[in-house]
């Protein structure tokens, strides 16, 4: 048994000397925190996906829903362009006004 440590003891020696080693003792914990993390981390900051139904037997709110919902894509779509050309417009009148 004396001897099968002593062996152990000299693999373990010769392995400690290779950067490979050191590399491999730092980087696996590293690897396994971040694929743990990494998911929770997307989680949080992903958008929430919704989805919505509306069920009309009668038919009588067709025209009025389907204007309704494209109204909000509308304004959802469109909204970083208005605050865009907002910005621009105002540089536009400061330079207009020198």
């Amino acid at each position: 048994m004396k001897y099968a440590l002593l062996v152990a003891w000299r693999e373990y020696a010769e392995s400690a000397k290779a950067k490979g080693f050191w590399l491999g003792i730092l980087l696996i914990p590293a690897i396994f925190f971040l694929s743990i993390q990494a998911p929770i981390w997307l989680e949080q900051k992903a958008t929430p996906v919704r989805h919505f139904v509306m069920l009309d037997q009668s038919g009588s709110l067709r025209g009025r829903s389907k204007r309704i919902w494209e109204k909000a894509y509308q304004t959802r779509v469109l909204q970083p362009c208005r605050s865009t050309h907002g910005k621009y417009a105002a540089t536009k009148r400061k330079r207009s006004a020198q």
